[in-house]
This record gives structure tokens, sequence and C-alpha cells, in this order.
């Protein structure tokens, strides 16, 4: 849920970790609902090409998503 990721972001924030919004236009909105509830939220939905997805993937520690294209 919305909320679900909101408490996680302020979750992984205060333990000191970037947290970076992914996704496409279309998830643009929901993206920036949640980048504004959570102050220190990247939100980069609808601003990456597949190379931005896959070079956040090599380099990331985690990734929490629903099920998308990113998850296979």
């Amino acid at each position: 849920t919305q909320t679900g990721y909101e408490d996680l972001a302020r979750l992984l924030l205060k333990r000191g970790r970037d947290v970076a919004l992914i996704g496409s236009a279309a998830e643009a909105g929901i993206c920036a609902e949640i980048a504004a509830a959570v102050p220190g939220v990247q939100n980069l939905a609808g601003k990456t090409s597949l190379a931005d997805l896959v070079e956040r993937l090599a380099t990331g520690v985690a990734l929490v998503c629903n099920d998308s294209g990113a998850m296979h």
C-alpha cells in the first residue's frame, strides 16, 4: 500500500539509507505523493531509462517493488 511504502521509506531514511522511487510515467503521481509525504525521498518516476534502472539495480543495496518488470 502507499502507506506501507511511506512507512518503509521513513524507516530506511532514519537508518541512513538513500531512498529512490523509480517507476513509469504512469506511476509518477503516486510516487510524487509518497515523496511529498516523506521528505528525503528522491522521486525518479518517469525520469529514468532502462539503462538507468539497470545501473540502480546493480549498485543498490536492496529493492522493494510491486509485481513489475523490475522485479522480474
